[in-house]
């Protein structure tokens, strides 16, 4: 009679135990621990394998929300490399230097200024110009074929890509009167052709289309090809043209 009664607490003990685990099981969320991200710096294999680590914090690795630096300190700006033409061109302007040819200068990004030196033997260079802006450089994404000098060409568009800078139409009066003047050529035969247009529309981001020209202006109507092909360059005469001093 007491073992069956021992046996029957026992019993009633185990159910009892058996319930309480299933209610702190129930009631009581399971801790997981936190994923730990380790650096690891070395591993040295011998006999046994052996693991230097950091450890290390997922943040670090993730952007910051601060867009601009709050210590108020103005970052430097890396010397970045910019892309030059030389061009011989007429003379533009009437205080130009008739023999010195015309030099465009663009970089993406633009740096903030290029400097220009010049050399009588290939050494000892001096400073001769600062460009504070770019120059507005692209190519030509189409073919543009030959017209007529001094008469409006109303042929096709001719689509440009550049690299940074935008264009813009003018009236007709400013279209006569020399506005949207650019040049367009070949850096390596340097043969270069001096246009105009009125009209331009973005097409997409960095291309445009430029349309109603004047080709072959100021003396370069003998430079007008049959067609300009694909790929050639296109720079626009504009406030941001640099001519050197001497070369």
């Amino acid at each position: 009679m007491a073992r069956a009664s021992y046996a029957a607490s026992a019993r009633a003990m185990a159910l009892g135990a058996l319930s309480l685990a299933w209610f702190c099981a129930a009631a009581w969320p399971v801790f997981t621990p936190p994923l730990t991200l380790w650096r690891i710096d070395r591993i040295e294999e011998g006999l046994d394998r052996r693991v230097s680590a950091v450890r290390t914090e997922r943040e670090l690795f993730e952007p910051s929300d601060e867009v601009e630096d709050s210590s108020g300190r103005v970052r430097p700006l890396a010397p970045l490399p910019v892309d030059a033409l030389i061009m011989n061109l007429p003379t533009l302007r009437p205080d130009d230097l008739p023999h010195a040819p015309y030099v465009a200068v663009a970089g993406s990004p633009w740096p903030g200024s290029a400097a220009f030196y010049r050399s009588l033997n290939g050494s000892d260079y001096r400073l001769s110009k600062i460009v504070d802006g770019p120059s507005i450089i692209g190519e030509t994404l189409t073919e543009l074929h030959a017209a007529r000098a001094a008469v409006v060409d109303h042929g096709p568009e001719l689509l440009v890509r550049v690299a940074s800078g935008s264009l813009a139409s003018v009236e007709h009066s400013a279209f006569l009167a020399g506005a949207n003047a650019a040049v367009i050529g070949d850096h390596v035969q340097d043969i270069w052709e001096i246009i105009q247009f009125r009209d331009v529309r973005l097409v997409k981001p960095n291309v445009w289309a430029i349309k109603t020209r004047l080709r072959g202006q100021k003396g370069t109507e003998g430079k007008i090809r049959s067609t300009w092909p694909i790929g050639s360059h296109i720079v626009m005469l504009d406030e941001t043209g640099v001519m050197s001093e001497s070369w």
